[in-house]
């Protein structure tokens, strides 16, 4: 389970990566801003990276190798929703609500490996 999750991280961050205007474009309609489009890419390599360690812990003969990439990936995807709530003012409730159940789907992921490695 803990391999696929990096598999999935680490298809996400090439993503974001790649094509960062579209990542962009299924929280708004709007034509993408520089500044977006490089935090995009900007936490593109922080999956990319988090997915890499993933995979590769899960895969050595380190059992808390991998549980340890996943605890890392699910405390950052836990701040990046933390975040997006508190970012309410500054981007509007609809853009907090998209930051902050973005990560949602991979820290049930997270959870859902941690939970099987023991």
């Amino acid at each position: 389970m803990g391999t696929l999750v990096g598999w999935m991280r680490l298809a996400v961050g090439v993503g974001m990566m790649a094509a960062p205007a579209r990542v962009l474009r299924l929280g708004s309609s709007e034509p993408p801003a520089g500044d977006m489009t490089l935090m995009t890419r900007t936490v593109g390599v922080r999956d990319l990276v988090i997915g890499m360690g993933t995979v590769q812990g899960c895969r050595s003969r380190a059992d808390a190798a991998g549980r340890q990439w996943i605890a890392l990936g699910l405390c950052s995807d836990t701040l990046d929703l933390i975040i997006g709530v508190a970012s309410a003012r500054q981007v509007g409730r609809r853009g907090a609500l998209i930051a902050a159940l973005a990560p949602v789907p991979f820290m049930a992921l997270d959870i859902a490996a941690l939970l099987a490695a023991e």
